[in-house]
C-alpha cells in the first residue's frame, strides 16, 4: 500500500513540474493568440454588445456590455490565462479520475457527486 502512495505522490509532482511548464508555455501562447485576434480586426472604434457572467453574491449572473471592440479583446485577453489555468486543472482532475476509475475492483469504489447550481444540504451528514 505504501508504494502505491509512493508512486501516487510520484505522479502529482509530476504533475506539479508540468503544470509550471505548462503556465510559461500559456503565457506565451495567450500572447500569441492577443496578437493574432488583434491583427484581424478592422476598426477598433466599433461598439458591440456582449453577454458576460458575473458574481454577484455568489451567484452567476448575465451582464450586458456595450463597449468598443478592442476593450472587449482587451478584457477577453485577460481572461486567457485563468482560462488556460482551468483548461488544465480540469484535464489533470480528468486524468486523475480515469486512474481511480480503473483501479476500482470488489472492495474499493468510486463515488463522484455533481452538485446542482442551486443545492442546499440541510444535514451535513445527509450523504
Amino acid at each position: 500500500m505504501k508504494a502505491k502512495n509512493r508512486e501516487r505522490m510520484k505522479n502529482i509532482h509530476s504533475k506539479l513540474s508540468d503544470f509550471q511548464r505548462e503556465q510559461y508555455r500559456n503565457y506565451d501562447a495567450a500572447a500569441r493568440k492577443r496578437i493574432k485576434v488583434e491583427g484581424n480586426i478592422v476598426d477598433f472604434t466599433i461598439k458591440i454588445q456582449w453577454l458576460q457572467r458575473i458574481n454577484n453574491n455568489g451567484r452567476a449572473e448575465k451582464e450586458e456590455s456595450e463597449e468598443t471592440i478592442k476593450s472587449c479583446v482587451q478584457h477577453l485577453s485577460s481572461l486567457i490565462q485563468q482560462y488556460l489555468l482551468y483548461v488544465f486543472i480540469k484535464r489533470a482532475q480528468s486524468s486523475l479520475f480515469e486512474e481511480l476509475k480503473e483501479s476500482t475492483d470488489d472492495r474499493k469504489i468510486l463515488l463522484q457527486i455533481d452538485y446542482a447550481e442551486n443545492f442546499a444540504m440541510d444535514q451535513q451528514d445527509a450523504i
